[in-house]
């Protein structure tokens, strides 16, 4: 009963996806908007030279930097999935019996979705989602035969 478990793991690690700006109006050093605090309330500098007073809103799309900054990014994805399996030899014919344990996202870790990308938004910056699901465990018992 103590030997022959089989635990196994899978690692995923995914940089985060470059922010896309609208019709930004910019007056500062794109270096300085990566500063911010980088909590959901606030992932960037929001004050960085970004105009924010909705009067200042271009009537036309009209752009003058890119539509990224490299150094800008979105949440990083750390996921783990842990599984544990043994099996059983339960007749010499060849049955064979299986139990098997699996988490997904063991270790709970929230993964942030984008933030709000409208400098003329009230909640400019501000993350209200998440891109992943909570930690999920399951298990199964299987006979083969």
């Amino acid at each position: 009963m103590i030997g022959g478990w089989q635990p196994s793991t899978i690692y995923i690690y995914r940089s985060g996806q470059p922010l896309s700006w609208q019709d930004v109006i910019f007056f500062g050093d794109p270096a300085n908007i990566a500063n911010g605090p980088r909590t959901a309330e606030q992932w960037f500098n929001v004050n960085a030279g970004l105009t924010k007073a909705s009067s200042t809103r271009p009537s036309n799309h009209f752009r003058t930097r890119s539509m990224r900054f490299a150094n800008v990014r979105g949440d990083a994805l750390n996921h783990v999935d842990l599984s544990l399996n043994r099996s059983w030899h339960l007749k010499e014919r060849g049955a064979v019996g299986q139990l098997r344990g699996e988490t997904l996202n063991a270790f709970n870790h929230p993964t942030l979705g984008l933030p709000q990308m409208d400098q003329f938004n009230r909640a400019f910056g501000q993350i209200s989602a998440t891109l992943n699901y909570a930690r999920q465990v399951q298990s199964m018992v299987r006979a083969s035969f």
